[in-house]
């Protein structure tokens, strides 16, 4: 687990020093970029609180946020910039992809974690139905 809340702490500096890049460079402020603030900052609590939340809402809560920071930035930043090159923002936007990739990692890594640990503590609801 202690991999884990490293993995996860890196990947929350990452989203979140691509913001503090897209407010350094000045960026329209609008509904879609407080939207995304508001992402960065739920990041950054999940990555503080990490290591006391169930392994369940580890596992889910590092999944959904993986999928929104790589799904997103993907799409505004690593796209852009195969296309036209990179712009001001979009090397810590492709480092904020990464790090939707890295969340996405811990997740998984949480969920067999936490899967392995309740086959530990409840073997015989593992074992099968009865019939079987």
């Amino acid at each position: 687990m202690r991999t884990e809340q490293i993995v996860f702490a890196v990947a929350a500096a990452a989203a979140a020093a691509h913001l503090v890049d897209h407010l350094l460079v000045g960026v329209v402020m609008d509904l879609q970029f407080d939207t995304v603030l508001v992402f960065g900052a739920v990041t950054v609590l999940a990555a503080v609180a990490y290591s006391w939340l169930p392994w369940q809402l580890q596992a889910a809560g590092s999944i959904a946020l993986g999928l929104g920071w790589l799904v997103g930035d993907f799409v505004l930043h690593a796209l852009p910039t195969i296309r036209n090159g990179p712009g001001p923002t979009d090397y810590t936007g492709l480092a904020a992809t990464v790090a939707g990739g890295l969340l996405i990692g811990v997740g998984i890594a949480a969920a067999r974690r936490g899967r392995a640990a309740a086959r530990r503590t409840h073997p015989r609801a593992q074992a099968g139905r009865p019939g079987d």
